[in-house]
Protein backbone atom coordinates (compact mmCIF):
# COMPACT_ATOMS: atom_id res chain seq x y z
CA UNK A 1 0.00 0.00 0.00
CA UNK A 2 2.87 2.36 0.80
CA UNK A 3 4.35 1.57 -2.61
CA UNK A 4 1.07 2.67 -4.14
CA UNK A 5 0.70 5.85 -2.08
CA UNK A 6 4.36 6.96 -2.17
CA UNK A 7 4.51 8.15 -5.81
CA UNK A 8 1.09 9.80 -5.54
CA UNK A 9 1.94 11.83 -2.42
CA UNK A 10 5.51 12.99 -2.90
CA UNK A 11 5.33 15.71 -0.22
CA UNK A 12 4.86 13.11 2.52
CA UNK A 13 8.33 12.10 3.71
CA UNK A 14 7.55 10.02 6.80
CA UNK A 15 5.07 7.17 6.48
CA UNK A 16 3.69 5.05 9.31
CA UNK A 17 5.02 1.57 9.88
CA UNK A 18 3.55 -1.25 7.80
CA UNK A 19 2.04 -2.81 10.94
CA UNK A 20 0.29 0.49 11.77
CA UNK A 21 -1.23 0.64 8.30
CA UNK A 22 -2.39 -2.96 8.69
CA UNK A 23 -3.97 -2.17 12.06
CA UNK A 24 -5.82 0.80 10.55
CA UNK A 25 -7.15 -1.31 7.67
CA UNK A 26 -8.37 -3.99 10.08
CA UNK A 27 -10.00 -1.40 12.36
CA UNK A 28 -11.93 0.11 9.43
CA UNK A 29 -13.03 -3.35 8.24
CA UNK A 30 -11.25 -3.06 4.88
CA UNK A 31 -9.42 -6.36 5.23
CA UNK A 32 -10.35 -9.70 6.75
CA UNK A 33 -8.07 -11.98 8.72
CA UNK A 34 -6.79 -15.09 7.02
CA UNK A 35 -7.81 -18.48 8.28
CA UNK A 36 -5.02 -20.14 10.18
CA UNK A 37 -3.66 -23.24 8.53
CA UNK A 38 -3.70 -26.42 10.54
CA UNK A 39 -0.30 -27.87 11.21
CA UNK A 40 0.22 -30.89 9.03
CA UNK A 41 1.06 -34.05 10.91
CA UNK A 42 3.12 -36.77 9.33
CA UNK A 43 0.87 -39.84 8.90
CA UNK A 44 3.52 -42.23 10.24
CA UNK A 45 4.11 -40.44 13.53
CA UNK A 46 2.15 -41.45 16.60
CA UNK A 47 1.94 -38.52 19.03
CA UNK A 48 3.25 -39.38 22.51
CA UNK A 49 0.57 -39.70 25.17
CA UNK A 50 1.66 -39.49 28.78
CA UNK A 51 -0.40 -39.74 31.93
CA UNK A 52 2.01 -38.22 34.45
CA UNK A 53 5.35 -36.45 34.63
CA UNK A 54 8.48 -38.53 33.97
CA UNK A 55 6.59 -40.94 31.71
CA UNK A 56 8.58 -39.75 28.71
CA UNK A 57 11.59 -37.51 28.30
CA UNK A 58 12.77 -36.03 25.04
CA UNK A 59 16.28 -34.93 24.11
CA UNK A 60 17.23 -32.78 21.20
CA UNK A 61 19.74 -30.33 19.83
CA UNK A 62 18.47 -26.77 19.43
CA UNK A 63 20.65 -25.58 16.59
CA UNK A 64 24.15 -24.28 16.89
CA UNK A 65 25.84 -20.95 17.40
CA UNK A 66 29.30 -19.52 17.61
CA UNK A 67 30.50 -18.20 20.98
CA UNK A 68 32.42 -14.96 21.46
CA UNK A 69 35.66 -16.94 21.19
CA UNK A 70 34.66 -18.34 17.80
CA UNK A 71 33.98 -21.87 19.09
CA UNK A 72 30.77 -23.58 18.00
CA UNK A 73 28.31 -24.53 20.74
CA UNK A 74 25.64 -27.23 20.33
CA UNK A 75 22.97 -26.90 23.06
CA UNK A 76 21.37 -30.20 24.09
CA UNK A 77 18.06 -29.95 25.95
CA UNK A 78 16.21 -32.67 27.84
CA UNK A 79 12.52 -32.02 28.55
CA UNK A 80 9.67 -33.85 30.24
CA UNK A 81 7.01 -34.45 27.60
CA UNK A 82 4.07 -34.37 30.02
CA UNK A 83 4.81 -31.15 31.89
CA UNK A 84 6.96 -29.61 29.11
CA UNK A 85 9.46 -28.80 31.88
CA UNK A 86 13.05 -28.22 30.82
CA UNK A 87 15.07 -30.70 32.86
CA UNK A 88 18.52 -29.68 31.66
CA UNK A 89 20.40 -27.86 28.96
CA UNK A 90 24.04 -28.73 28.22
CA UNK A 91 26.39 -26.90 25.93
CA UNK A 92 28.53 -29.27 23.92
CA UNK A 93 31.46 -28.65 21.61
CA UNK A 94 30.29 -31.25 19.13
CA UNK A 95 27.38 -33.61 18.55
CA UNK A 96 29.55 -36.71 18.61
CA UNK A 97 30.27 -36.22 22.33
CA UNK A 98 26.73 -37.26 23.27
CA UNK A 99 26.69 -40.37 21.13
CA UNK A 100 30.05 -41.47 22.54
CA UNK A 101 28.72 -40.92 26.09
CA UNK A 102 25.57 -42.92 25.33
CA UNK A 103 27.58 -45.75 23.77
CA UNK A 104 29.92 -45.94 26.78
CA UNK A 105 27.07 -45.83 29.29
CA UNK A 106 25.18 -48.61 27.47
CA UNK A 107 28.29 -50.81 27.37
CA UNK A 108 29.02 -50.23 31.05
CA UNK A 109 25.41 -50.86 32.15
CA UNK A 110 25.11 -54.13 34.09
CA UNK A 111 23.10 -56.90 32.47
CA UNK A 112 20.17 -58.70 34.11
CA UNK A 113 22.47 -61.58 35.14
CA UNK A 114 24.91 -59.19 36.83
CA UNK A 115 22.04 -57.45 38.64
CA UNK A 116 20.70 -60.78 39.94
CA UNK A 117 24.05 -61.65 41.50
CA UNK A 118 24.41 -58.30 43.32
Amino acid sequence: MLQYLGPRHRRVTVWPAISTVGDLLVREGLVTKRRRRRRSVHPGIVPPHTTEPNDLWAAGFKGQFRTGGGVYCYPLTITDQHSRYLLTCHSLRNVRTVFEWVAVSIKSRPTHCELASI
